[in-house]
């Protein structure tokens, strides 16, 4: 198989600010969090409360530059300790709100379309990778024909092309029941995943280990702790029917841990059932994933659609399997930027590239709406569309979305 690249708090006092000609006080102290992400509030009317927060630790970030746009025109701009209160009549309907930030969570990153009075927009650290290496050893007590091993990484709704990052790699044999693997991942990931599996290509055990000094770790598959047991997980017939030219891959299921995810890759066997390692032990707090996607097997890099379902903690949740996400239709001009058609079923569309000094800006617009977007992106642009639940065309709940389901589909294109 081809490799597979994917609660708010109580509202708090914030700065106010008095725009065109007045005020603010970039100087205050921010509001504690954690903050959940996303749009929540009540309908856009004079006032928005913008908060701007690390993914990984849900805290304000300090510096974050903050303008909200009204169509062409820019309302405001404050840096601020990462919030601010904006109030102008010109806030109305559906605004954009852009951030720039530096240091650890440096790029760019556009919300259009919000059209609710209090967003809480989510940043990615800047990409810094580590090398892990490492071994995974009593492998051949269980019998494993191959173990294939990498980090447990944490995907995000707006960059679910970090589910790729949750595909293992081979693990290398090298004799007395051990074998070595080495992989790359993201400075914050801490832990690894190892999968066993049998000549069929089933999983038969599963570990973790934690990443020490210098990237190196070891997991052991004989540790009661975190050898499970296989278990049959099944999906309900028909399968899903791939977009026209793509292929279908379904079945592959995962193990989501505090940790991240890690993909076990193996395809529905016969009735649709999946080997999948059982909730007890070190698993006793995960949850099973199942993922189908649709791809473009004489170009794989280039446009898929995947159906998400997670968090599961019954063999017979599964059940039926979504329809996929027909694929955005994209126009891309040098001076106008990319006009990408509404999907149907689409709760938003997300832009993500590079801008002239390297980094990352992404666009994401609530609705599924089309229109020239995004002229600032340069070199490869990934356009993806997202229907997931909890989302609206005005409102959304990144951490419900997160618990529960999500469908996708997307394509690259060079400008």
């Amino acid at each position: 198989m081809t490799s597979l690249r994917g609660r708010f708090a109580a509202r708090v006092l914030v700065v106010a600010l008095a725009l065109l000609g007045g005020c603010g006080d970039d100087g205050a102290s921010a509001p504690d969090g954690p903050f959940a992400p996303g749009i929540s509030g009540e309908a856009l009317s004079g006032r928005i409360e913008v908060i701007v927060i690390g993914e990984d630790s849900r805290a304000p970030i300090d510096g974050a530059v903050i303008e909200v746009r009204a169509g062409s025109a820019s309302i405001a701009e404050s840096m601020t300790p990462g919030y601010a209160t904006f109030e102008d009549a010109r806030l109305e309907g559906a605004v954009t709100i852009a951030v720039r930030t530096e240091g650890r969570y440096a790029g760019t990153t556009t919300w259009a379309g919000v059209a609710a009075d209090r967003v809480v927009i989510p940043v990615a650290r800047a990409s810094a990778e580590q090398s892990i290496e490492g071994r995974v050893v009593g492998a051949d007590t269980l019998g494993a024909a191959s173990v294939l091993a990498g980090p447990l990484v944490q995907p995000h709704l707006s960059r679910p092309s970090a589910i790729d990052d949750a595909t293992p790699g081979a693990c290398v044999d090298e004799g007395s029941g051990a074998c070595r693997f080495r992989a790359s991942a993201p400075v914050e990931v801490d832990h690894v995943a190892a999968i066993l599996r049998d000549a069929s290509g089933e999983a038969i055990g599963f570990g973790i280990g934690e990443i020490g000094e210098g990237g190196s770790v070891e997991v052991s598959v004989l540790d009661p702790a975190s050898r499970v047991a296989a278990i049959p997980l099944a999906m309900e017939g028909p399968l899903p029917l791939p977009p026209v030219g793509l292929d279908a891959v379904v079945g592959v299921p995962g193990i989501a841990t505090s940790h991240g995810i890690s993909l076990l890759p193996q395809t529905a066997g016969e009735g649709g059932v999946l080997a999948v390692p059982e909730l007890s032990g070190a698993l006793a707090d995960a949850t099973w994933w199942v993922m189908a996607q649709a791809y473009d097997s004489a170009n794989d890099g280039g446009a898929r659609s995947v159906v998400l379902l997670r968090h599961l903690t019954s063999p017979d949740a599964v059940g039926r399997l979504p329809a996929f996400l027909a694929l955005p239709e994209v126009t891309v001009a040098r001076d106008t930027g990319i006009t990408v058609g509404a999907v149907a079923g689409a709760a938003m569309i997300v832009i993500e590239c590079e801008d002239a000094s390297g980094d990352r800006a992404i666009t994401t617009v609530l609705g599924g709406a089309s229109g020239p977007l995004a002229s600032e992106c340069v070199g490869a642009v990934r356009v993806r569309a997202v229907d997931a639940t909890g989302a609206t065309g005005s409102a959304l709940d990144l951490d419900g979305v997160e618990r529960v389901a999500m469908r996708f589909s997307e394509v690259v294109v060079t400008r």
